[in-house]
């Protein structure tokens, strides 16, 4: 049933997918995946107090769930809430230390603190874990626009466009990189 509603949610059938997932919570009302899922749901319409709570409950259910963390660490950074959304990508870290996506998340973090030589480490490292990592791939490109490198910016603002075309912001990141080329 639950994969059910996952491929129902991948399909962007938010609705049926939603009611999918509060009739497994009536059922069990612990029970973290499902929990989370429908966080990640209640974030993609807007929600963000509700997919907040949400992710924080299945955390503490499940408090060994990278995924569950790196989520949370999405959410804190969406809120501008930096410091809680690199404890969040640090504990994914920390739980898988294989997780790109928890180390593209400190690596934003970074670049949006001004730091990019740390964002570029972490960048370097999700990559290292997975080198289609967009986030990642992304992240460079604007570390290497900070340091006034538009060639290599392009390079790999272009691959990152490539693999995610319909991401308005990986998009403007390459425009900027193109018209600075």
């Amino acid at each position: 049933m639950l994969e059910e509603l996952v491929q129902l949610h991948r399909a962007g059938r938010l609705d049926e997918a939603e009611a999918g997932y509060r009739r497994l919570l009536d059922e069990h009302p612990d029970d973290a995946e499902v929990l989370h899922l429908l966080g990640i749901l209640r974030g993609q319409r807007g929600d963000l107090s509700e997919a907040l709570k949400l992710v924080q409950r299945a955390s503490e259910l499940d408090p060994t769930n990278a995924a569950c963390q790196h989520t949370l660490g999405e959410m804190h950074l969406a809120e501008g809430r930096f410091e809680e959304a690199a404890q969040a990508y640090d504990q994914a870290r920390q739980l898988n230390p294989n997780l790109a996506a928890a180390h593209a998340g400190l690596g934003q973090v970074a670049l949006l603190r001004g730091d990019a030589d740390a964002a570029e480490s972490h960048f370097k490292v999700a990559l290292r874990a997975d080198e289609n990592d967009v986030q990642a791939l992304t992240g460079l490109g604007n570390v290497a626009q900070v340091h006034g490198d538009s060639q290599r910016a392009l390079q790999l603002l272009t691959q990152a466009a490539e693999l995610a075309p319909d991401d308005p912001l990986i998009q403007t990141s390459y425009a900027q990189a193109m018209l600075d080329q």
